[in-house]
């Protein structure tokens, strides 16, 4: 994009020297900035971009965004009245002159997969793991200024929200040509209040969609009456003894998998895309609804059955979203991203199924964050769930589990079997002293990966 360009799309005015060059890369760290970039020196709490001005000239930026010139500085600057809205309406005009298909993917939980899966259908590389979670007010606009104008014929972004208003801009840039929504579960409960707000805010990427596009989605959002509107342009995938209401059978993909030696097989049934099966590693069951959402969007898009199973072969779950890993004889399950009750049934059962049964286990349960009013209840809930042996242990972490040591009492389970730590680091000698395999879910504010011991690869 032409510095002229950007001028007028932002109504900004360029001062200091000309720019010369095409501008498309943009960074807010001086740090990782490399040369050609344009500096964004957003303000924020504490930090003010436009201290590092003269670092930035330093590292090679071809100019800078500014809501303040300064002209001791001989950098081109582009003075806005605000950096962010400013870089936002530069990155929605890239998407507009952007000519490949575009995948918009949210929901509760299971985007980040999604997205990753849907990139190794459409051939793109995985996303680099420092910016794995750019899903928000300035990690979308940077995602869409990567998308290649010539040569790139499709591209994934995902949004994420925890507040009302962020999805209205992030929808509004996006301008999806597909839309996916995972799920809409009790998230954010703090800033959002309830499942309905939930799936307003998540809708609103869905509403979108542009003219002729197609939304993915499954029926927790179906059930909320914001995408009920929506009913013309949307596909929802269910298990085929799932009941879905108030749809037009052709617009329901059904699905069923069956447990096989090498991982699972699924099948899958619409009106568009007939009977095809995959083959899938073993996973969760939010995960397979996820993979059967990906590859109906993939399907839909024009991507092979081949290319899609080719991919499936290849799909390794994310770090800390799922993982089993093996270090030294120790089987660990690592969930310490996110940590939705709805989520630990099918953690649990993943867990019990794959751990040798002759080891004993350590379930560590961390709190779980942003539910809001149903906290109690759900941490209770956890209490009467987790599938205690003889030999068996759990260790839980943060003050919100109280309630899930009060289930577990109530069960007649209580120390030594049953300790409790405040906080993680408080954890670590009853983790790394236990002998057997180990269960890790929490949410991501408790950082339980921090009780694993060093990976090789990470030696």
């Amino acid at each position: 994009m032409k510095a002229e360009e950007i001028s007028r799309v932002t109504r900004g005015k360029w001062y200091g020297p000309v720019v010369q060059d095409d501008l498309k890369s943009f960074s807010n760290d001086t740090r990782t900035l490399k040369k050609g970039d344009i500096f964004l020196a957003l303000k924020g709490e504490g930090v003010d971009g436009h201290a590092f001005l003269e670092s930035a000239q330093k590292n090679g930026a071809a100019g800078a965004i500014v809501q303040e010139y300064d002209d001791a500085i001989t950098l081109p600057q582009l003075k806005v009245s605000d950096v962010l809205e400013a870089f936002h309406v530069i990155a929605h005009r890239h998407r507009e002159q952007y000519s490949g298909k575009l995948v918009g993917v949210t929901g509760s939980c299971g985007k980040t997969s999604t997205r990753e899966m849907l990139r190794s259908f459409f051939g793109l590389p995985k996303t680099p793991v420092n910016r794995i979670n750019w899903n928000n007010l300035l990690g979308v606009p940077l995602n869409l200024m990567e998308l290649e104008l010539v040569g790139q014929q499709y591209g994934v972004i995902e949004a994420g929200m925890d507040r009302v208003g962020e999805m209205d801009k992030l929808a509004k840039m996006i301008e999806p040509d597909c839309a996916i929504v995972t799920n809409v579960y009790p998230q954010h409960m703090n800033n959002l209040g309830s499942i309905e707000a939930i799936a307003e805010e998540k809708a609103k990427l869905a509403r979108a969609t542009r003219k002729g596009g197609t939304i993915f989605t499954t029926n927790s959002a179906w059930e909320q009456a914001a995408f009920r509107e929506l009913q013309d342009n949307i596909c929802v995938i269910a298990r085929e003894d799932e009941v879905v209401t108030d749809i037009s059978p052709e617009r329901v993909i059904r699905y069923r998998y069956t447990k096989k030696k090498a991982g699972l097989g699924v099948d899958i049934m619409s009106a568009d895309l007939g009977h095809v099966s995959f083959l899938l590693k073993p996973m969760i069951r939010g995960m397979v609804a996820n993979m059967v959402l990906a590859i109906a969007a993939g399907r839909y898009l024009g991507v092979f059955e081949k290319k899609i199973q080719d991919a499936l072969s290849l799909w390794e779950p994310l770090y800390l979203r799922g993982e089993t890993v093996t270090i030294g004889d120790r089987y660990y399950y690592v969930d310490c991203y996110n940590n939705l009750p709805v989520a630990l049934d099918e953690s649990l059962e993943m867990f019990t199924e794959f751990a040798p049964t002759e080891h004993p286990r350590l379930y560590v349960l961390g709190g779980i964050a942003g539910v809001g009013s149903i906290s109690e209840a759900a941490h209770y809930d956890i209490g009467k769930k987790v599938p205690l042996r003889e030999n068996d242990s759990v260790v839980l972490i943060g003050k919100e589990t109280m309630f899930t040591r009060k289930a577990l009492e109530e069960r007649g389970y209580g120390a030594p079997k049953v300790a409790f730590y405040e906080n993680t680091e408080m954890a670590r000698e009853a983790v790394s002293q236990f002998e057997g395999s180990v269960f890790l879910k929490g949410s991501r504010v408790y950082q339980l990966e921090n009780l694993l011991p060093k990976r090789q690869d990470e030696r």
